[in-house]
């Protein structure tokens, strides 16, 4: 291969030799994603190394023939008549290595071979001064893919692996940077072994963790028990290895911790409905505490006080429940999913859910045994109670065609405790509830309001804490003024607050939950309850008011970064945060702390007991 050699500062007629041109590289992305290339002319922006270039070879003739080693042809083709050659790597050049320490050149100095030309100094460094990136003597006329600029920023970021696998070039000047230095690792080795996908060992569980683990560690290294309880010395047996930590299953209870006891449930060791059954109630509020102020913490939110967990009783509290469906050699199963997996579990008899609840579930389950044709549709069951237990809905996932779903209304006929029962089917925008027989809503009442729930519509589930979690979203609401409701659901906050303020305004973005609400407010008498369909980023078209205090029960994902702004840009007087998960809180109250919101009170409620779920109330003041 002929030496790779710059481009003369002029060009003749006959002289067709091309410059070398320099074409950005991306490095690794986070989280151990392979390195990319940049796709089309060139390439700019944040992924955006460094310029690397391109090697042409001249053919026999002295025409020179473009090998594009970063790109490729589409579709590996090549011109015709010319055969395909095989591509070596350059002596001398080994590929670039994650840490930047491997052949080729520099991170600094490809760089500066890509900013060259750039004099000017600014926010933006080399790339403010817009000129391309190309040698001396380049011919823009005939360039039709130069490369855009990149941005000085980037000259000190990590280099990725060569994605040319070895082919570089010698700098056509030195660099105006030194060498970039290796970065340390991101986290250093344990000092013991590593620890392999089979092997058993003793771990002491030293705290709980969201999502109902318990953290350990072996030798240095992580190790997350399911159901491991704080004090637990454990056998354990590794079940997955992960870079960072390992998950392993308990296989004996060396030592129990204080507050273990005998599950109730006979599924408990199998089912992944529950987390904290073998956990006596008194210890499973002090644990959900301390997971609720570890996710706090962890996030970076101050908050050095006691959180009291109001308790539930532990059977029977749940009026919605989602149940999966999964055919077997020996009938249908119903139930909730195994640990760690998509298997159902299936269940005779649910702590969680009341006596009628359960015996329409496995009425249900042996209808559909008996009309396979129906069963092998069905995917979850939604049921649905109303507080009394006088009403009863399900709700069936499908993958039915609309025009096929009727035929699951005869079902109905053989689970007599049913007032309605209603399909999903269809695909994409034409999917649907379709209600099969009765009627598709239950009803509640909360604090002295009536308040009707469709089967398909977001309420909390827990029958015995409801009026104490409304209640202390009052008690953080002083009357009067103006309450903005994001994610109102049927009007759980709403219609309450509706008695002590002059206004409330709501933002759902359900239809069924927005009918709901609207029935609710109008049976109240509360015309001064408005909610509204729609995404709860449209109150930034709406003026705030002097007085507004904003309410938001955001789903377990959170409101996140975007909303937390449009939020705080009212300038509300306070908010009140109802969140139902730990991190998510935690990581939103962050945002609110830079936004001016700190939080004054913070209070829990353990609306799922057994499960590794805490519902939580933050009132938020301005600073």
């Amino acid at each position: 291969m002929a030496p790779v050699r710059p481009a003369p500062a002029h060009r003749s007629a006959g002289d067709r030799r091309r410059a070398l041109w320099a074409r950005p590289f991306v490095g690794p992305q986070a989280q151990g994603r392979q390195p990319r290339l940049l796709r089309g002319r060139g390439g700019r922006g944040a992924g955006a190394l460094a310029a690397r270039p391109v090697v042409r070879r001249r053919g026999g003739d002295e025409r020179v023939r473009r090998l594009d080693l970063v790109r490729g042809r589409a579709g590996g083709r090549h011109r015709a008549g010319r055969p395909r050659r095989r591509r070596r790597p350059i002596r001398g050049h080994g590929a670039a290595r994650l840490d930047g320490t491997g052949g080729g050149r520099p991170a600094a100095a490809r760089t500066a071979d890509a900013t060259a030309g750039c004099h000017r100094e600014g926010p933006a460094g080399g790339a403010a001064c817009g000129r391309r990136a190309r040698d001396a003597g380049r011919d823009p006329s005939r360039d039709r893919s130069r490369p855009r600029p990149v941005p000085r920023s980037h000259a000190g970021a990590r280099a990725g692996p060569d994605p040319r696998r070895g082919l570089g070039a010698p700098a056509p000047r030195p660099p105006r940077h030194p060498p970039a230095q290796p970065l340390p690792p991101v986290s250093a080795a344990p000092p013991g072994p590593p620890l392999r996908a089979g092997e058993r060992i003793e771990v002491t569980v030293e705290r709980a963790v969201y999502r109902g683990q318990g953290l350990a560690r072996h030798h240095g290294q992580v190790v997350f028990v399911p159901r491991g309880l704080p004090g637990d010395r454990l056998r354990v047996r590794v079940a997955s290895v992960t870079p960072g930590y390992v998950k392993a299953e308990i296989e004996e209870v060396l030592a129990p911790a204080s507050g273990r006891t005998e599950a109730r449930c006979p599924h408990f060791a199998e089912c992944g409905g529950c987390a904290y059954q073998h956990l006596d109630p008194r210890a499973q509020a002090a644990l959900k505490e301390s997971v609720l102020l570890d996710a706090l913490r962890r996030a970076g939110t101050a908050w050095d006080h006691a959180i009291p967990v109001r308790p539930s009783p532990p059977e029977g509290w749940r009026t919605r429940a989602t149940l999966h469906v999964e055919q077997a050699r020996a009938g249908v199963r119903l139930g909730f999913h195994r640990e760690g997996s998509h298997q159902v579990v299936d269940i005779e008899r649910c702590l969680q859910l009341s006596a009628p609840m359960m015996a329409a579930a496995r009425g249900l389950r042996d209808a559909l045994a008996a009309r396979p044709g129906i069963g092998r549709a069905v995917r979850d069951i939604e049921l649905a109670e109303s507080f009394d237990g006088r009403q009863l809905v399900a709700s069936l996932e499908t993958q039915l065609d609309p025009k096929q779903a009727a035929g699951a209304a005869s079902l109905a006929d053989d689970v007599p405790g049913l007032t309605g029962l209603g399909v999903v089917a269809g695909e994409g925008k034409r999917r649907r509830f379709l209600l099969l027989r009765g009627d598709a809503h239950v009803g509640a009442t909360v604090h002295g309001i009536h308040l009707r729930a469709h089967v398909q519509s977001f309420f909390q589930a827990n029958r015995f804490l409801v009026e104490a979690l409304v209640q202390e979203v009052l008690d953080r609401t002083p009357a009067g003024g103006s309450v903005l409701d994001l994610y109102a659901g049927v009007g759980l906050f709403a219609l309450p607050l509706g008695r002590r303020a002059e206004e409330v305004r709501g933002l759902e973005l359900s239809p069924t939950a927005v009918e709901d609400a609207r029935a609710n407010a109008e049976a109240a008498g509360l015309s001064q309850v408005r909610v509204h369909h729609g995404n709860v980023r449209e109150m930034a078209a709406w003026a705030p008011r002097a007085d507004e205090r904003i309410v938001l029960d955001p789903p377990r994902t959170g409101a996140g970064a975007e909303i937390v702004r449009l939020v705080a840009a009212r300038r509300p007087a306070s908010i009140i945060y109802v969140s139902c998960d730990p991190p998510t809180l935690g990581r939103d109250l962050k945002f609110f702390a830079a936004e001016g919101y700190l939080p004054d009170s913070i209070a829990a409620f353990d609306l799922f007991p057994d499960t590794f779920h805490l519902e939580a109330v933050v009132h938020l003041a301005r600073r």
